[in-house]
């Protein structure tokens, strides 16, 4: 009896049985393939890895705190050069028509 070992080509080219590779999200909603042992190069959200690419192109951004969140669930915060959870901020009006986020515990 044979057994029979599913394969998957990595990115680098290699050849890696299935299971211990894992499936990471790209560009253009591509999957592609790393070895598991390689997990902590890519960003994980919702049990998914991916790539910086397939962060973009799955509109998610990595916040101040290093967390992953959607991008409707995020807003850049200008004075820390960062995204901030949303529910983490608050709105000031600078101007008759200008408005700022800020942490909101600062």
């Amino acid at each position: 009896m044979e057994t029979t070992i599913e394969l998957v080509e990595l990115i680098n080219g290699d050849l890696c049985p299935v299971n211990e590779a894992i499936e990471i999200n790209s560009e253009d909603g591509e999957t592609i393939y790393d070895r598991a042992e390689n997990a902590g190069n890519y960003s994980k959200y919702d049990g998914e890895y991916y790539d910086d690419e397939g962060l973009e192109y799955h509109d998610l951004v990595t916040l101040h705190d290093g967390e992953i969140s959607h991008k409707d669930d995020a807003v850049w915060v200008e004075s820390k050069d960062a995204y901030y959870d949303s529910s983490d901020v608050i709105l000031v009006y600078t101007g008759l028509h200008d408005t700022e986020y800020y942490p909101d515990s600062d």
